[in-house]
């Protein structure tokens, strides 16, 4: 059994912040709404620009995003973790969302999210039996329009022997591509009441990308070192 260790355009852009707002609370127990540090701009690259940035459920666990050329990085995750075991149940959820303007790269036509985390089970059991793990990735597309669309990329999760987790999902817009549109990040840690006591699973960080498929395996491989390393405790 595997065990850890220790451990717009202008008008057409702000008329959509509901809809963001309702896409994220139809998945979130409370609708706490904790705007980002940089809510609005524009990358560095101009690739894309992005409106509303903002984490909701009942506490900032998401953090403020880093934000790269293709993408945003999640890596400064604020306690989310979920503890339990022993009898009692543990939970760890929330939703980062914002909108998504197509800008330098022409129509977005896919969106790629990679999860990395810790793991402990005190008790040596199994760690896909005592932690579930909830990972969505959603769209509602504005321009061209179209239903909500979701990847729902939960069983993708791996838990490895060192005590690290991670996990990826992929989003393809059904009508192949989408210039602007509410995009969010779900996700949702447990740990089963019937777990040992003390029983962790953590998120460490998160990383959206909205590039060129090439460019997506070239960010992977520099930020790979980051997936792997575990956050060392007190």
């Amino acid at each position: 059994m595997l065990r850890g260790r220790g451990h717009a355009r202008g008008g057409i852009v702000l008329s959509c912040t509901a809809l963001v707002s309702a896409i994220a609370m139809a998945s979130a127990a409370s609708a706490a709404e904790f705007s980002w540090a940089n809510p609005s701009g524009t990358t560095g690259s101009g690739s894309f620009s992005w409106q509303s940035g903002k984490n909701i459920g009942d506490a900032n666990l998401y953090g403020n995003p880093t934000v790269l050329d293709v993408g945003f990085n999640f890596n400064n995750t604020l306690s989310f973790q979920a503890l339990g075991g022993g009898g009692t149940p543990g939970l760890a959820n929330n939703i980062a969302s914002s909108i998504l303007i197509a800008q330098g790269i022409g129509p977005i036509t896919k969106i790629t999210i990679q999860e990395f985390g810790t793991w402990d089970a005190p008790g040596g059991e199994d760690p896909a039996t005592i932690f579930p793990f909830t990972g969505i990735l959603g769209l509602q597309p504005i321009s061209p329009g179209g239903a909500q669309q979701f990847s729902n990329f939960s069983s993708s999760i791996v838990f490895h022997p060192n005590g690290t987790w991670t996990a990826e999902g992929t989003l393809i817009p059904a009508a192949g591509f989408f210039n602007i549109g509410a995009v969010t990040a779900n996700n949702e840690l447990r740990v089963l009441a019937t777990a040992t006591a003390g029983a962790s699973f953590e998120k460490l960080g998160s990383t959206v990308f909205v590039p060129e498929p090439t460019t997506v395996v070239m960010v992977l491989a520099g930020l790979g070192p980051l997936v792997l390393r575990r956050r060392r405790r007190s």
